[in-house]
This record gives structure tokens, C-alpha cells and sequence, in this order.
């Protein structure tokens, strides 16, 4: 059991390092950022100015060290989109994400574990037929797909839910 342990240790230690690399690679693959911060037009010493403070002139290595040490410290940066700490803007979607796992996880026991037990119960009935079939259209149908007609059913057609966006439930 400690073998098997520290084996499944030292395999997430292997793939969280992976997933870093893989962040840190993605986000240099997206284009300069002193680009997309200061536009095409700009002074040769303001683009090294912004490059030094954002420490694009050291190497790749020494750039994914200062990466890592950042992230194990809860520092994500700056977003540069929004010119705020990028942890804030993760925070504030974390909730609204939280919210939309839970519901799903809590639809998903509500309906599934009494679904199974009676599928397994009256094997070859019905109701087995009837779940299979809705888990497999469930499965099969694209997501995209599947989100527009739950949109139309719940949001347009019962009225249930707001078409987009949050609300709070008095709107």
C-alpha cells in the first residue's frame, strides 16, 4: 500500500511539472505580451522597457523558474487583458463555476443513482430502456448542441431560468 502510495505521489508530482511546462509553453505561444499591451506602434526602448519589467529578456529557463515560483506562491501576475491581478479575475469566476459543478453534480445524484437503482432492479423494462437511451443521446449529442436545447426548453419555452447570463433568483 505505501508503494502504491508513493507511486501515485511521485506520478502527480510528474504531471503537475508537466502541466506547467505545458501553461508556461501555451502562454508564450499566444504572441508577445508586450505586443498585445502596448500595440504595433511603439518606441524600440519602451517595447525593452516593458520586456525588462516583465522579464522577457532573461532566458526561457530562467523565465519558467520566476513562473514557477510565482504560481507556488499564489502570484499569477497581471492579466493583461484587464490590467488587474490575474488571481482576482480567476476568483471572481470561480464562483459562478463552483455554482455551475455543484448543480451538475447534484442534478446528476439526484437523478442518476435513482435512475440506476431502478434500471437495475427492473432489468429490461421501460425505465431501463428509457435512461439508456436519454444517457446515450446525452453522450453522443454535441455539448453545444445539447446547452442550445437545454436553453430553449428551460430558458424560452418553461421560462425557468434566464436565457443568459447570472441573476439571482427574485429577477
Amino acid at each position: 500500500m505505501q508503494r502504491f502510495l508513493v507511486r501515485r505521489f511521485l506520478i502527480t508530482i510528474v504531471t503537475l511539472f508537466a502541466v506547467s511546462i505545458i501553461i508556461f509553453a501555451m502562454a508564450r505561444v499566444s504572441g508577445d505580451p508586450r505586443t498585445m499591451m502596448l500595440g504595433d506602434f511603439v518606441t524600440q526602448e519602451r517595447y525593452d522597457l516593458v520586456g525588462q519589467k516583465l522579464g522577457l529578456d532573461k532566458s526561457y529557463f530562467e523565465q519558467y523558474w520566476i513562473f514557477l515560483k510565482d504560481l507556488l506562491r499564489g502570484d499569477f501576475g497581471n492579466s493583461i487583458k484587464e490590467n488587474r491581478p490575474a488571481g482576482d479575475v480567476i476568483w471572481e469566476r470561480f464562483v459562478a463555476t463552483f455554482e455551475l459543478g455543484g448543480a451538475a453534480f447534484l442534478f446528476s445524484v439526484i437523478v442518476g443513482i435513482p435512475l440506476g437503482i431502478l434500471s437495475a432492479v427492473r432489468r429490461g423494462g421501460i425505465m431501463d430502456t428509457l435512461s439508456k437511451a436519454v444517457a446515450l443521446i446525452g453522450q453522443s449529442a454535441p455539448n453545444f448542441w445539447l446547452g442550445f436545447m437545454l436553453i430553449v426548453i428551460f430558458a424560452i419555452r418553461l421560462e425557468w431560468v434566464p436565457p443568459s447570463g447570472r441573476q439571482d433568483w427574485n429577477s
